[in-house]
């Protein structure tokens, strides 16, 4: 691939050679190369963190966090998947949002309003404790590899 140092020889050769500011066919070539190559490398995006140490919380993250043990207990009983398997997370999240779908409008109405001072202030420091000791590992490993 040209790089734009040798399309301004291209350019410099054209000039001595007498054909003014015009490059003739190859010198439109290279230029097309060049732009080609700005196009598909000079959009670079900012690289993302693999992960996120803040989320915004739900009703639903909520009730999932008050609720974790209550939940994973029916999910194992009623599919008989046992917690940490590939399957699991799908049933969780079925029996999830049917317990959440038998919620009245009070008890939503009260995780919402904790969801709004979660998002606020922060979780209680038992949950948040709670949050670490499950997160740590997996953060650490992804970034401390020497540190498994």
């Amino acid at each position: 691939m040209t790089n734009p140092i040798s399309l301004l020889q291209l350019r410099h050769r054209a000039l001595e050679e007498g054909q003014g500011a015009s490059l003739g066919q190859t010198g439109r070539k290279e230029i097309e190369k060049v732009k080609e190559w700005f196009y598909n490398h000079g959009r670079k995006t900012k690289k993302k963190e693999d992960f996120q140490l803040t989320n915004k919380w739900t009703w639903r993250r909520v009730h999932a966090e008050e609720h974790k043990k209550e939940l994973r207990e029916k999910t194992e009983d009623k599919t008989g998947v046992q917690a940490g398997s590939q399957e699991y997370l799908g049933h969780l999240k079925r029996i999830s949002a049917e317990v959440q779908a038998e919620l009245t409008s009070e008890e939503i109405g009260r995780l919402m309003e904790i969801a709004d001072q979660w998002n606020s202030e922060a979780p209680p420091v038992a949950n948040q404790q709670k949050m670490a000791e499950e997160k740590i590992p997996s953060l650490s490993a992804r970034t401390l590899p020497w540190s498994i």
